[in-house]
């Protein structure tokens, strides 16, 4: 069965997927997209230039995703990557997701949906809100300190971030911040998305949801 088309006014969330030879990893990201239960999103693979068989494994994808734009050029690097793709989406909020990572859960997308429509309707606790975020579970040995298979991170309030960050792959922006932002500042090879959240946190307290 072909996945319902979008809405001509676009998607709630875009994902944005920057990869580089990423053949090996990117087949579990896949999946977990295509395994959404909620479909209001699309799905842009922002590539750098692959060789490895990435696009193909990517593009064997496209008949189980809403909806699926496939850019591949030389960039410079994965935060000039996540730029170029979020540029070329449509989606009134975006989400990063790395090739070597996962949704959790098939619900994952339509539990924040439901809030992201709230902010988007200005109702609720997360009226008007521009970053909403959850948790992640880590898988392996990590610099945060969390036991591996156990959630991380929980509420982030400024101080608290000043200190620490959230994980990309848990955090929903509005795609008008990003604009106002202009977008991950590629001086930052290592931390652009920190110095981003910092940005952000400081226009506007970050809302957690328990997903």
């Amino acid at each position: 069965m072909n996945p319902a088309p979008l809405p001509a006014s676009g998607p709630l969330i875009s994902v944005v997927l920057p990869t580089f030879q990423a053949a090996v990893c990117i087949e579990g990201a896949l999946e977990s997209l295509a395994a959404q239960t909620w479909r209001g999103f699309e799905v842009v693979v922002s590539d750098g230039a692959s060789m490895d068989g990435t696009l193909e494994c990517v593009r064997a994808w496209s008949h189980a995703l809403p909806a699926l734009t496939v850019s591949s050029r030389r960039d410079a690097g994965v935060y000039d990557a996540i730029n170029q793709g979020v540029r070329l989406s449509r989606g009134a909020w975006f989400l990063v997701l790395g090739a070597d990572d996962r949704l959790h859960a098939s619900s994952a997308l339509g539990e924040v949906a439901a809030v992201l429509q709230d902010a988007q309707a200005l109702t609720g606790p997360a009226a008007g809100v521009e970053v909403i975020h959850g948790d992640v579970r880590m898988m392996a040995t990590n610099q945060t300190g969390t036991p591996a298979g156990e959630r991380y991170a929980g509420p982030m309030p400024l101080e608290r971030l000043l200190r620490t960050n959230v994980c990309q792959q848990a955090i929903f922006y509005r795609r008008s911040l990003f604009d106002a932002l202009g977008g991950f500042d590629l001086r930052y090879p290592l931390h652009a998305d920190w110095q981003f959240n910092v940005r952000a946190a400081l226009r506007h307290p970050f809302h957690w949801v328990d997903v």
